[in-house]
């Protein structure tokens, strides 16, 4: 049974916080570390954050070495963070001083990370399955042997668009009802008549690892001849991992890595990036500068949150990017998966624009089809909540700059309520299939122009 502790009260919102004696997996100097094992990591949720210590939680915990946040702090909203034993009471005291609660969710998260580890180690090096989550060479290997067969169910084709810092190769697969010899080779932009398409990607985060396996289920799924009615209509574009060296990182080093493994001179000796804050929207603009003076999160080099020091500047932002740009008449639906908060993410828009009431019936659509699937509640989000997201964000750019109308990010279970990023694999397929029914219901939807 979980433990909880009462800190105390102010109004309503939560926030979440594990604790250890090893520092928060902020790396300096080489990428070689031993793996990291959270031993007496507690998870914490903390409650009733008012309007008051937004900033100054993540101003504060974020300076503290043993203290990692998942959630950036806001109002009426939960904010996990990592914490470690030897900062426990040092945390505590300071939610007590701010008047916050705070409930343990799980007294050693070690024991859940080594659960995980069982699963994943035997799903290494065999063929993929989706009740285990796979390395990248497992799902890149297994849909590369799916490509270059024509059927007349759905082609597959492959394309690298792009290297990681480290050298691995990003891919863009394509679903569609057409041959590669007769259709593929022709240049998105060049096209007198563009099929309409749909773009899925996941892995922004290197520890999102249902969205990265959830994403690879809905692949398999269309070039199984399931959902033949949508490539009727649309090619289906996937990008199953945009961050493959932060993946590989979680797997072998530190399970809650965020960032890419870029080394740059920052002047701090801490390595990455936030990829989902590095897209060129806003950037070093009015909203970064009331975003950066009261937390310092986004010139934090040493924060999961960091941004880099110029808009795309890492190689995996320039490779979606770029690819996205070249297809970027033609994409109707965009959806980024990312772990986790069961909540549809909206662009940021202006309040009295109508294109944002679209944007909020379009994803009802789809989050309707998605309860009635699995009965999973996700939350769509208000104008104040998409407004409130730090600049930088992939799906801003996609929106505003690339022009994609209707562009969501969908972040995954849980709620935040137990887990976090830790979803069983047990939970791949049902995801998935949630995913699915949105996915299927949006581009049903006589496309998506006819809803007003």
């Amino acid at each position: 049974m979980n433990s909880k502790l009462i800190v105390s009260l102010c109004t309503t919102s939560s926030l979440f916080i594990l604790l250890s004696v090893t520092n928060n997996g902020v790396l300096g100097g080489g990428m070689n570390k031993p793996r990291k094992l959270y031993s007496g990591y507690k998870l914490i949720r903390v409650s009733n954050i008012s309007s008051e210590y937004e900033d100054v939680l993540i101003q504060t915990l974020e300076q503290r070495d043993t203290v990692q946040l998942w959630r950036i702090p806001k109002i009426n909203h939960t904010v996990e963070m990592l914490v470690g034993q030897s900062r426990l009471e040092d945390v505590l005291e300071f939610l007590r001083d701010i008047e916050v609660q705070a409930d343990i969710i799980h007294q050693d998260i070690s024991q859940v990370l080594n659960e995980e580890r069982d699963n994943y180690q035997s799903a290494s090096g065999v063929p993929l399955t989706f009740a285990k989550y796979h390395d990248y060479d497992d799902i890149i290997d297994y849909f590369m042997s799916k490509t270059g067969h024509n059927s007349a169910v759905a082609n597959l084709t492959a394309e690298i668009i792009g290297k990681s810092e480290q050298g691995r190769d990003i891919y863009l697969f394509r679903a569609s009802k057409e041959t590669s010899e007769d259709y593929y080779p022709v240049a998105p932009h060049q096209r007198e008549k563009l099929k309409p398409a749909i773009w899925i990607d996941a892995g922004l985060h290197g520890r999102d690892w249902l969205a990265i396996s959830t994403s690879a289920y809905i692949l398999n799924k269309i070039i199984s001849g399931d959902f033949e009615y949508i490539l009727a209509e649309y090619d289906v574009y996937v990008i199953p991992l945009i961050n493959p060296d932060g993946y590989h990182y979680t797997r072998t080093t530190d399970r809650f890595w965020a960032k890419n493994l870029g080394i740059r001179a920052n002047g701090r000796g801490c390595a990455g990036v936030n990829l989902d804050r590095n897209f060129a929207y806003m950037y070093r603009g009015e909203l970064m500068e009331i975003y950066s003076k009261g937390s310092g999160v986004a010139h934090n080099p040493c924060s999961d949150f960091y941004g880099g020091s110029y808009a795309h500047i890492e190689p995996e932002v320039t490779a979606i990017s770029r690819a996205l740009w070249a297809r970027r008449k033609s994409i109707t639906l965009y959806l980024s998966l990312q772990s986790y908060s069961q909540i549809w993410l909206l662009p940021r828009e202006q309040l009295d624009n109508s294109h944002f009431q679209k944007l909020t019936r379009l994803a009802d659509v789809g989050n309707s089809a998605l309860e009635d699937k699995t009965g999973t509640k996700y939350v769509i989000s208000s104008w104040e909540d998409s407004y409130a997201e730090p600049p930088g964000k992939c799906v801003d750019w996609v929106n505003q700059i690339a022009g994609v109308k209707y562009s969501f990010g969908l972040k995954l279970r849980d709620d935040g309520s137990s887990r976090g990023y830790l979803v069983p694999a047990t939970e791949i397929e049902s995801v998935g299939e949630e995913v699915l029914a949105a996915v299927s219901a949006i581009a049903l939807s006589n496309s998506a122009d006819s809803i007003e």
